[in-house]
């Protein structure tokens, strides 16, 4: 009766798609404290495109999460570098100098 499916009949959902993505979520969500976020980024990045090559090798489903998790480590991985540049813009190295004479 119940002919619907979730994924393809053909390949189960790929497990480093999923955790790619949510590796991605946190690393936005963490991107406040800039290193934690790299923490989170780079394995996500590293799973996802692990991930697509595993879908395209066994036609398992999953690459709608495998490409959103890339997007969002994509994401974790510029935005504290941004956040970053621009905090260092703003404080300049002379703001800090304590002049002693």
């Amino acid at each position: 009766m119940n002919e619907s499916v979730s994924h393809s009949e053909t390949g189960k959902l790929n497990s480093n798609a999923i955790l790619s993505l949510v590796l991605g979520i946190i690393s936005i969500v963490c991107c406040v404290i800039s290193f934690l976020s790299m923490l989170f980024a780079v394995p996500g990045f590293v799973l996802a495109v692990i991930g697509l090559n595993e879908i395209h090798k066994t036609d398992q489903s999953g690459r709608g999460y495998a490409k959103a998790g890339l997007v969002c480590s994509l994401v974790g991985i510029i935005l504290p570098l941004i956040i970053i540049l621009i905090s260092l813009l703003i404080f300049e190295s002379t703001d800090f100098i304590m002049d002693v004479s």
